[in-house]
């Protein structure tokens, strides 16, 4: 298998994929934390352990299942992997930013 072909096909994600998420999804996180007064880096790391686990499982598994495919199929299935991985990671992240701007804010007598 030649590599550098794989790198050159368009769509075809990087390899360091579930690190680049998980970064961002942990960033994220550690802003809404901050936002709501709470523990940014527990909220950081966590969110950010938690996607990278999710995120390499994804790309574990497409890996494993294109197996015995061409590295057309490949790439389709790290795609997949890819967007099912942010769908995942980013619907909590979603349903928090939610809550918290639809939250009253305490009215002082």
């Amino acid at each position: 298998m030649n590599t550098a072909i794989v790198q050159d096909v368009p769509l075809t994600p990087h390899p360091i994929w579930p690190l680049l998420l998980a970064v961002i999804a942990g960033g994220c996180y550690g802003f809404i934390a901050h936002r709501n007064s709470n523990s940014v880096t527990l909220w950081a790391i966590s969110a950010g352990g938690l996607s990278f686990v999710v995120a390499m499982l994804a790309s574990g598994l497409a890996n494993a299942v294109s197996l015995p495919y061409t590295d057309e199929v490949r790439n389709h299935l790290q795609l997949k992997a890819m967007l099912v991985s942010v769908v995942l990671i980013a619907a909590p992240l979603i349903f928090l930013l939610r809550a918290y701007f639809q939250r009253k804010k305490p009215q002082n007598p």
